[in-house]
């Protein structure tokens, strides 16, 4: 039996499988408490990354004089960025 010179963790092909089970769900945009439970952090903590602008796939937004805040994780920069992968114009 030969054993491959690398093989990928089992913790992250899980975490893997967990977010090709979001990209299904959600193939628009996913909510911001799904993501931050795949990235094990609290969703407030997220939000506060998305208004600093350290989280770049989401963006948030806030209509006229309205108290409240809008959040919004587009799910194909996601994936992207959580992969740290790109696609072509070539493969479509």
């Amino acid at each position: 039996m030969t054993t491959p010179l690398f093989q990928i963790p089992k913790p992250i092909m899980e975490n893997m499988e967990k977010l090709n089970e979001l990209v299904e769900k959600y193939p628009l945009d996913i909510p911001v408490p799904e993501v931050a439970k795949l990235m094990g952090m609290n969703p407030e903590c997220l939000r506060a990354a998305i208004d600093c602008g350290t989280f770049k796939p989401g963006y948030s937004w806030r209509k006229g004089v309205a108290q409240n805040k809008g959040y919004k994780i587009a799910t194909i920069p996601f994936y992207l960025w959580y992969t740290q992968s790109w696609i072509s114009a070539e493969l479509f």
